[in-house]
């Protein structure tokens, strides 16, 4: 299976619930190969800081889907039309069915009973050590 992007939520994911960010996801997202995406419900303005602080690209979905933001446009667009199909695909198939559509849906331990039973991986570890955890097993099948 190839991977074309990560797209994670913030808020129990990323974080803990006191909204603390959690480093082993940062170091995970860190390390792959392919775009992060930054999902939420969260407004605009946090999630920028959340991609910056995670060091994203700045492809972000904000505000329940109300908002994307495609990162800093440079001399190089080459990510532009990447971004343009996944907010396309997020644009039909969100939330829960965009974790159906998406190829290999992942939930953390934490997640809400209906996202664990949509996704095709559920995590023992919660929060941040889930995505490390998603990160790690993905990476053994696939280079992202």
């Amino acid at each position: 299976m190839e991977f074309k992007a990560i797209v994670v939520d913030i808020d129990g994911t990323i974080t803990y619930s006191d909204r603390s960010i959690d480093c082993r996801a940062v170091e995970a997202l860190r390390s792959v190969k392919v775009p992060v995406v930054i999902a939420t419900g969260n407004v605009l303005c946090f999630a920028r800081a959340a991609s910056k602080l995670v060091g994203t690209g700045g492809l972000i979905v904000a505000e329940n889907g109300g908002v994307v933001e495609c990162g800093t446009v440079e001399s190089d667009t080459s990510h532009m039309k990447m971004c343009e199909e996944a907010f396309d695909h997020l644009n039909r198939h969100f939330p829960l069915e965009l974790l159906k559509a998406s190829g290999f849906g992942v939930a953390v331990g934490n997640a809400h009973p209906d996202v664990k039973k949509a996704a095709n991986m559920v995590t023992k570890g919660e929060h941040g050590a889930g995505v490390a955890e998603a990160i790690q097993y993905i990476s053994g099948k696939t280079a992202i």
